[in-house]
């Protein structure tokens, strides 16, 4: 099994996605045993499985594997699939506007005036330099609802193992 590490993992994937951008998920939970966050990303023929410092920072600490794990359950975690959508700048700046000017007229929280579903609901397409896009859905969920088993297990541990040598030789004054 082989683990890697932060750009060399991004890389991997944006790859492999870019191979085929369609049907792919990605579903992030807390970690029960090691503090961490953990993720499954999955197209239909692949699993990653990945262990994440954090969720609340702009580059966090990330390894990963590839496992094997149920594609079915993956893939029925979101109505939608997981991807880069293209956006238009513009378009998004007028939503924004309308939704601000409407926003004064009514409470803030009864209207929001922005509509995402025409952009969710656009096939995924591979990124290209110089473009506008939105990334995700990413399923967060509460609790890790892909159940690990038998070489997830070993993976898994592997990760969390890995994960805090990665963040004691990171930040020395971690124990």
């Amino acid at each position: 099994m082989e683990i890697l590490e932060g750009e060399a993992l991004a890389e991997l994937l944006l790859e492999k996605y870019s191979r085929s951008p369609r049907g792919w998920s990605f579903v992030v939970a807390p970690s029960k045993s090691s503090g961490f966050f953990d993720a499954m990303v999955s197209s239909g023929k692949q699993s990653w499985q990945l262990k994440l410092d954090s969720i609340f920072k702009p580059n966090p600490l990330v390894l990963g594997a590839q496992t094997d794990l149920d594609q079915d359950r993956l893939g029925s975690m979101s109505p939608l699939t997981f991807g880069y959508r293209e956006l238009d700048p513009g378009a998004v700046l007028r939503a924004l506007r309308r939704s601000y000017t409407s926003g004064e007229e009514q409470h803030p929280d009864l209207s929001l005036g922005l509509d995402l579903s025409p952009i969710l609901r656009s096939e995924p397409t591979v990124p290209k330099p110089g473009r506008t896009y939105a990334q995700g859905p990413f399923v967060f969920s509460h609790e890790n609802v892909v159940k690990l088993t038998g070489g997830a297990e070993t993976v898994d541990e592997r990760l969390s193992s890995e994960m805090l040598r990665l963040f004691r030789k990171r930040y020395s004054g971690y124990r």
